[in-house]
């Protein structure tokens, strides 16, 4: 702009100079043909013409220099902003627009520092906390690549950041965590987020330790996801401490199952003793009155109590290796229902279908067993049970819904935690067997329920043996 103006003034005073030559040109001609014509006046005309043209070039050189120098600055000073140096200072002082122009600037190169410097301020700050936090950072590409990570990251891995930079997450993860930290990524690359993933890393000496991983998304000016900033907790002394408290539990259960153990086998043979004779008193008195008789059957049931009680302590204090052959699942079911005393009032849907799988069938009766009975006992010995097989290709499915008052999330958490009962008779070791069982036959059971609608209760077991 600052030269194009200079131009065009340039050529103003070219133009008024050749007028000049040219103005004198045509007076001498004039003079020289007609003298008459040209009198004294005529030369004070253009005499006149002649200073005017001097002063308004004089002055035009004055306004070129009066405006291109401001501009020129300027120029310089937003050049100097575009090459990141915000520091160069416009002195103009000028009322007119050039000197609004000017204050202008001042007032956004000022604007741009302070924010330039609030920037990289918080940048530094958030360097400082990545840098500096006990927890692991570790910054990830969407291909799983690390980009970078803080010290805290490097010193767990006994590496340095050199090596980490660069390499897959996968190259630090235990081999028993494989398969977790792959559902955590998949799950981050499809929801943006994974939170409180217990993933285990492998160290550079290859010892292992545990963690909680937990990622939040990267993303760039166009909102697509680039990557992710993952903060990894160090579970070591937590797991330390619940392995201890862990191993303290069992030896206190140990002993107290060797106790059981002794005492359960002593008192079986006085209750067995106690059964044959009521058995026996039945037979030499046939003709007893009717309140013998349930005298008789109310000792009975208590007797049957007491020695399936028993048989859960010793089942689960020294559990008998399996005895696995070929079993339909409708008929282990039907004989579990022969073993308890049903009350009219709860209704039992049978499953329709059928599937054979390799068990042993009276370990099954037992854990069929408890689940029924504690479905009977949930419900007040008032309710519907239904009873579901489910043929799931390599696995059977069994489910045993009942339709009671259902659990709270508190009691769900514990009901496989030995000796934990909600009833006031019992072990509680009715499902922590039937947990077991279905353990040992390398199968799954888990619950759900739900408060007024009942509670579910699913099997899941491989149908042939490995």
């Amino acid at each position: 702009m600052v030269l194009g103006l200079s131009g065009i003034i340039s050529s103003i005073i070219a133009i008024g100079f050749f007028s000049v030559l040219q103005i004198n040109k045509i007076t001498d001609v004039i003079t020289t043909d007609t003298p008459k014509l040209v009198d004294e006046s005529t030369k004070l005309i253009m005499i006149v013409v002649l200073i005017s043209l001097v002063i308004a070039t004089i002055f035009g050189l004055f306004m070129t220099r009066s405006i291109a120098k401001p501009l020129l600055q300027l120029r310089t000073a937003a050049n100097k902003m575009a090459g990141g140096k915000l520091d160069a200072n416009i002195s103009i002082n000028s009322d007119d627009e050039i000197g609004e122009l000017s204050k202008a600037y001042g007032e956004m190169s000022n604007s741009l520092k302070g924010a330039i410097n609030l920037l990289s301020h918080a940048e530094q700050k958030y360097r400082s906390l990545y840098e500096s936090s006990p927890e692991l950072y570790r910054t990830i590409s969407i291909e799983g690549i690390i980009l970078d990570c803080n010290e805290s990251y490097a010193n767990s891995l006994g590496n340095t950041k050199d090596e980490i930079v660069g390499s897959s997450i996968f190259d630090h993860v235990a081999d028993n965590s494989t398969g977790d930290l792959k559902d955590a990524f998949e799950t981050w690359k499809k929801q943006g987020r994974v939170t409180s993933r217990e993933i285990w890393l492998k160290r550079k000496d290859g010892s292992i330790f545990p963690t909680l991983l937990s990622a939040n998304s990267l993303y760039d000016e166009n909102g697509k996801m680039i990557g992710s900033n993952t903060v990894i907790r160090d579970m070591t002394e937590v797991f330390n401490v619940r392995k201890e408290l862990e191993e303290q539990k069992m030896k206190r259960l140990s002993a107290i199952g060797e106790l059981s153990a002794r005492i359960a086998h002593d008192l079986r043979n006085p209750l067995g003793v106690i059964k044959n004779s009521i058995e026996i008193m039945k037979i030499r008195n046939p003709s007893m009155d009717e309140k013998s008789k349930n005298d008789l059957s109310r000792l009975d049931r208590a007797v049957t109590r007491m020695t399936h009680q028993i048989d859960e302590v010793l089942d689960y204090v020294t559990p008998k290796p399996l005895n696995l052959s070929d079993n339909s699942l409708t008929n282990i079911i039907n004989l579990s229902l022969e073993r308890m005393i049903r009350p009219d009032t709860v209704k039992i849907n049978l499953p329709e279908n059928d599937l054979v799988i390799r068990c042993d069938a009276e370990k099954l009766e037992i854990v069929f067993a408890n689940l029924i009975t504690n479905a009977i006992q949930a419900m007040n010995d008032k309710g519907e049970i239904n009873i579901r097989i489910i043929d799931d290709q390599n696995e059977a499915l069994i489910e045993v819904e009942d339709t009671g008052p259902g659990m709270t999330a508190e009691i769900m958490a514990k009901i496989f935690d030995p000796l934990f009962t909600t009833k006031q008779t019992g072990t509680g070791l009715g499902l922590v067997s039937c947990k077991s069982v279905i353990e040992h036959h390398g199968g799954i059971i888990h619950v759900k329920s739900e408060i007024g609608k009942g509670t579910t209760f699913t099997i899941k077991l491989p149908k042939s043996q490995g």
